[in-house]
């Protein structure tokens, strides 16, 4: 079968995939401690953790979905044999995860409906399932996707798989998901410069990270938006 030709121009830079895997490490690693932090029937606690664990959940869906939209079917039209092989690992690695997404989804609902009184233990197992999955994914995405891609996927094809994030989640959502990468990129080098979005999006997440990790949760970003 021939191979479909990859357009002309300048290749990916997939660097910024890693700010994300950062952040989804970050977030994710977070949530056995914020689950097993509820007291039993303290709804409204409970509200807003089940709340952040539903977002975190869904925006890593978002970006599953948008990979298997706009990369892996260009990986496997373009590439030799083993581009295929890592395509499709990554393909089956969305499906193991999508899988347990939707069944800490049901857990997290149930928990929420007792106020964290109930099926505490069984999130929880689903959650200590979920990641190591994931850090598995994203480690052979780094090691092998990534590499692959900046041979076979246009630069403009990356910035249009980024552009189209804002289809699967909301305004308010998107917003949110840039502040918490941004964040990941200022705990890799404090000191770099950020777009007037990039700096929106931190004045929304340190409140909204105030709620759900406490009040001493990212003091650095607050001095870095106060300079």
């Amino acid at each position: 079968m021939s191979r479909e030709k990859i357009p002309d121009g300048p290749l990916a830079d997939s660097r910024s995939m890693l700010d994300v895997h950062a952040m989804f490490k970050a977030e994710f690693l977070l949530v056995p401690a914020l689950i097993a932090g509820v007291p039993p029937g303290d709804q409204q606690r409970t509200d807003v953790v089940a709340d952040h664990v539903q977002f975190m959940c869904a925006i890593l869906h978002a970006h599953h979905t948008l990979e298997d939209e706009c990369l892996w079917p260009k990986l496997t039209n373009r590439g030799a044999e083993e581009v295929v092989r890592i395509s499709h690992l990554m393909e089956g690695h969305h499906a193991d995860i999508a899988r347990i997404l939707d069944q800490l989804n049901n857990e997290l609902r149930a928990w929420r409906g007792s106020a964290g009184s109930l099926h505490g233990p069984a999130l929880l197992q689903t959650v200590k399932q979920l990641l190591p999955a994931l850090l598995e994914h994203m480690s052979a995405e780094e090691s092998q996707a990534l590499p692959v891609i900046e041979k076979h996927v246009t630069a403009d094809e990356w910035q249009q798989m980024a552009e189209a994030g804002t289809r699967h989640v909301s305004q308010e959502e998107f917003v949110l998901a840039v502040g918490m990468i941004t964040c990941a990129k200022l705990e890799s080098s404090a000191h770099m410069p950020l777009s007037p979005f990039e700096q929106q999006s931190l004045q929304v997440l340190v409140p909204y990270a105030e709620r759900v990790h406490g009040r001493d949760n990212h003091v650095g970003i607050k001095h870095w938006l106060d300079r």
